[in-house]
């Protein structure tokens, strides 16, 4: 469901998308329940989101996300896998990265919050 919203959302060419979910546990695990996970590709926009989450006290963490993460799913019977194929795989950021083949303009303008 979530990819669909991400889809659609992409369709409507916004300035700006930012998605909150927990997909697998790992950012917790890597966190423990004290931070929120973020990932961009997008520097600015992890930066603004820092920015106004220390202005409020709020606790978030940028975990790395890059195009590795996003070419560790692949899948011999669908486009894409859900999990990554990494021996040692980074859980959270290799779920953002799945999320990241439903958003069309990723590097720019989008954010997951875990």
């Amino acid at each position: 469901v979530l990819a669909d919203g991400l889809i659609d959302a992409s369709a409507q060419k916004p300035e700006l998308i930012i998605d909150a979910a927990t997909l697998t546990g790992a950012a917790k695990t890597a966190l423990g329940n004290d931070y929120h996970a973020l990932f961009s590709f997008d520097d600015a926009l992890a930066n603004r989101l820092l920015a106004s989450a220390q202005a409020e006290n709020e606790a978030f963490w940028r975990l790395p996300l890059a195009e590795f993460h996003r070419n560790q799913l692949p899948s011999n019977f669908a486009d894409l896998n859900n999990t990554g194929s990494a021996a040692y795989p980074a859980g959270a950021s290799t779920a953002a990265g799945f999320l990241s083949h439903f958003v069309e303009n990723y590097h720019q303008g989008w954010l997951h919050i875990d």
